[in-house]
C-alpha cells in the first residue's frame, strides 16, 4: 500500500487522482468541476466502483478561497489553514481510493489488542458520558450559563436565547435525525440533521450536522440565536467546502469592524454575501448591523467580504501606530473559536487587549470572485 501521496506542480486543466492496487493515476475532472459534492462523488464511485472512498474540494476550493476545506466522503472535513485552496491551486478536484480487501499490519498479539481496544473505548464511553449522549453540540447551553460562549465576535460571553443552538433544542425540534462518528471513535458525537417544509432553511443530512464549532462561530459569535438559520448555514458551509469556523468568525469580524468604522466596505454588506445574510440574519436587529454603506477604502485591495456564494478567509492588518489587536480573534492570521476564558473576552494576541481602542487598525478581507 501507500503511506502518503505528495502532489507537485499544476496540472494544466482540472484533474483527480485514483489510487487503487497500489498504483496511482491521474483522470480528467473537467466534466465534475463545478458541480455538486454529491454529484462529484456519485460520479467517481460510478467510474470506479461503490466502494470507493473520495475526498474532493468543493466550489470554495475550486475558486482558491481561502477557508476552503476538503470533503471527505461527504459530510467529513479537513476544515482549517486552507487545505482546499491548494488543492484548488493545482486543480486537483478529488483523491479518491479503492481497496479491494482490508490491509491490515501484522500484530504480535491480536486477541490481546482487541481486548485492550473495548476497554479502552469503554473507560472513553463512561468519561465522556455528555459527548457520547450528546456530542459537542450539548456544550453551547452550559458555556452561555457560564458566561463562556463566544458572543458578537467575542465581546461578550453571553448571549440571550443561545440555549436555542444547544443540542437539547435541535433534538426538540426535530433538526436532528441521527449521530455518525470518525473512523474507529466510539464517542460517535457526529451531527446528523435533517429540515423538511421550511422552503429556505431546508436542508439534507448528506453533509452531516453542526457541531460546537459550527453553532458558535455561525451562531453565538455572530449574534444568532436561530437553529434553522445557523444549521442552514453549516450545510451551505459544508456543501461549498468552506471552514465553518473561518466563515463565521470572519463575519463576526467584519459585522464589528464594519459597526465601529475600522472597515469600509464600497456597497451594503448584504449584496456582497447575500446567501449568508438569507441564511442568517432573519432577525431585522441583527441584519441592521450587517447593513452598514460606507465608501471603500484601501491600498489598491478591494476590501469586501467575498462573492454571493463565499466568504474568503484572509485578513491583512495594517497597524499604525502601537501594536492593537483590534477586532480580529485568530493565532497568525487562523481564526480561533474556543470559549471566552473566565469570562472575558479573549482577542488576537493577549488577553488583556480586548478593550484597546479600534482606531489604529485597518481589516481588509480579501474578496474572491466567483
Amino acid at each position: 500500500g501507500l503511506d502518503a501521496l505528495v502532489v507537485l506542480g499544476q496540472a494544466e486543466a482540472p484533474v483527480y487522482l485514483h489510487v487503487e492496487g497500489g498504483e496511482v493515476a491521474l483522470h480528467p475532472a473537467v466534466h465534475l468541476w463545478g458541480k455538486d459534492p454529491l454529484e462529484v462523488e456519485a460520479l467517481i464511485k460510478e467510474a470506479h466502483g461503490g466502494n470507493t472512498r473520495v475526498a474532493q474540494i468543493g466550489l470554495a476550493g475550486e475558486n482558491r478561497v481561502l477557508t476552503a476545506n476538503v470533503i471527505h466522503d461527504l459530510a467529513h472535513f479537513a476544515g482549517r489553514g486552507g487545505l482546499g485552496a491548494v488543492m484548488g491551486a493545482k486543480r486537483l478536484k478529488a483523491v479518491s481510493a479503492r481497496a479491494h480487501k482490508e490491509t491490515l499490519p501484522a500484530y504480535h498479539d491480536p486477541g490481546l489488542l482487541k481486548e485492550l481496544a473495548r476497554r479502552m473505548a469503554k473507560e472513553r464511553m463512561d468519561r465522556a458520558a455528555g459527548l457520547v449522549t450528546m456530542g459537542t453540540v450539548g456544550t453551547v447551553k452550559p458555556f452561555n450559563l457560564r458566561g463562556v460562549l463566544p458572543s458578537h465576535n467575542f465581546l461578550d460571553g453571553f448571549l440571550e436565547g443561545a440555549e436555542a443552538l444547544d443540542g437539547t433544542s435541535l433534538d426538540a425540534l426535530g433538526i436532528r435525525i441521527g449521530r455518525d462518528t470518525c473512523y474507529a471513535c466510539a464517542i460517535r458525537c457526529k451531527q446528523v440533521v435533517k429540515i423538511e417544509g421550511t422552503g429556505r432553511y431546508d436542508v439534507r443530512p448528506e453533509y452531516g450536522g453542526p457541531e460546537y464549532e459550527g453553532l458558535g462561530a455561525l451562531g453565538s459569535t455572530c449574534g444568532v440565536t436561530d437553529p434553522y438559520a445557523v444549521t442552514k448555514a453549516n450545510t451551505l458551509c459544508n456543501q461549498y467546502g468552506l471552514d465553518v469556523i473561518g466563515v463565521g468568525v470572519t463575519i463576526a469580524c467584519a459585522m464589528e469592524a464594519v459597526e465601529k468604522g475600522s472597515m469600509y466596505v464600497h456597497t451594503d454588506v448584504t449584496a456582497v454575501f447575500p446567501w449568508l445574510v438569507h441564511a442568517l440574519f432573519s432577525d431585522k436587529t441583527t441584519a441592521r448591523r450587517a447593513r452598514r454603506t460606507a465608501r471603500a477604502r484601501d491600498d489598491g485591495l478591494q476590501a469586501t467580504l467575498g462573492s454571493a456564494l463565499c466568504i474568503s478567509k484572509h485578513i491583512v492588518r495594517h497597524s499604525v501606530g502601537r501594536n492593537h489587536a483590534g477586532v480580529v480573534r485568530d493565532a497568525k492570521l487562523l481564526e480561533n473559536l474556543d470559549c471566552v476564558l473566565h469570562g472575558v473576552p479573549v482577542r488576537a494576541g493577549t488577553h488583556d487587549d480586548a478593550d484597546e481602542r479600534l482606531s489604529h487598525w485597518v481589516l481588509f478581507v480579501i474578496n474572491v470572485e466567483f
